[in-house]
C-alpha cells in the first residue's frame, strides 16, 4: 500500500512539477522507458502476451482444488509480512532518495562555500608567509655585538712590559 502511495507521489511530481529536476528525473526514470517499450510492441506481441495471460488464468482455474493452492494459501500470512516489510523499506529508501535529490543543491552550495573559505584561508596564509619572507629579506642583517677591545688606561710613554714602579 505504501508503494502505491509513493508511486502516486512520484506521478504527482511528474505531472505537477515537470520542469523541476526531481520531476524531470522521475519522468526519465519511470515514464520514458515504459513509453519506449510500448512503442516497440507490435500486434503480434500483444496477442502473445494476452495468450500467456489466458493460459495462466486457465491454470489457476484448473488447480484451484489442488494441494498447491492450499500450500500457497497457508503461506499467505508470511508472504504478506514479507511484502509489507519490503514495502516499508522501499518507502523509506524512496523518501531518503527524494530528500537527497532535493538537498543536493544545498549540499553543493555548502561545499562551494567551504572550498571558497579554505581557498581564502590558504591565500591569506601564503600571502602572510610571503610577506614575512620578503620583510626578512629586505631587512638589513644585524651584526653581532662584539665587545670593543679594551684599551689600556696607561697614557705614559714607556715600552710595554716595563715596570711602572721602576
Amino acid at each position: 500500500m505504501m508503494l502505491l502511495g509513493v508511486l502516486a507521489m512520484a506521478y504527482a511530481a511528474i505531472v505537477l512539477c515537470p520542469q523541476t529536476p526531481a520531476g524531470r528525473y522521475l519522468r526519465a526514470l519511470l515514464v520514458d522507458p515504459l513509453v519506449a517499450w510500448l512503442m516497440k510492441l507490435s500486434a503480434a506481441k500483444i496477442i502473445v502476451h494476452l495468450g500467456l495471460l489466458a493460459v495462466f488464468a486457465a491454470m489457476l482455474f484448473v488447480v484451484r482444488n489442488s494441494e498447491l493452492v492450499i500450500l500457497v494459501g497457508q503461506a499467505i500470512p508470511e508472504l504478506l509480512t514479507w511484502l509489507v516489510a519490503i514495502d516499508g523499506i522501499t518507502f523509506l529508501e524512496l523518501t531518503v532518495a527524494i530528500w537527497l535529490v532535493t538537498s543536493n543543491a544545498r549540499v553543493r552550495a555548502a561545499m562551494r562555500t567551504a572550498r571558497l573559505a579554505t581557498w581564502r584561508w590558504s591565500v591569506r596564509r601564503v600571502s602572510w608567509v610571503a610577506t614575512r619572507l620578503r620583510v626578512a629579506r629586505e631587512r638589513p642583517k644585524r651584526t653581532s655585538a662584539r665587545k670593543p677591545e679594551v684599551q689600556s688606561s696607561d697614557d705614559d710613554e714607556h715600552p710595554a712590559g716595563a715596570s711602572a714602579f721602576a
